[in-house]
């Protein structure tokens, strides 16, 4: 599995996951020796409910959410964008997409079914998206 590239071993994994209803000991290992304490953080994010699907009314639009440190991130997993700091820093030194630990714990909980989930009218959509790097604070 060292070959596999970040997203790619997070998506295997998940979706292994998904058929047996949970994270295994053996893969919970294999994902921190990959990611470290950005799975920690994951994983703590996704416990504590702090990842979000956010759905628009009537246009059925979705957005993801996670609340980090430091406000509600708006997280693109199908773009692999995050509005974090970490995520813009790291994407920019690798010049590639970099996981963060919201990017993270997004899909697994998305892929585990593990989230919260809020309804909102489309006149909504705009103040989840109009502030800075699309990061809303809490």
């Amino acid at each position: 599995m060292d070959e596999l590239d970040e997203l790619e071993l997070l998506e295997l994994l998940c979706r292994r996951a998904k058929d047996i209803g949970k994270l295994s000991g053996e893969d919970l290992f294999i994902l921190y020796k990959r990611f470290g304490d950005r799975l920690i953080q994951a994983l703590k994010a996704v416990r504590e409910g702090r990842v979000r699907l956010h759905v628009f009314k009537p246009s059925n639009r979705k957005l993801w959410t996670v609340i980090g440190k430091h406000g509600e991130y708006v997280v693109f997993p199908g773009a692999l964008f995050c509005g974090c700091d970490n995520f813009y820093f790291e994407t920019v030194r690798r010049l590639k997409p970099h996981l963060c630990y919201h990017l993270i714990a997004q899909r697994i909980a998305e892929l585990l079914g593990i989230y919260e989930k809020e309804k909102h009218s489309d006149e909504e959509y705009d103040f989840f998206v109009a502030s800075p790097m699309w990061k809303r604070n809490v």
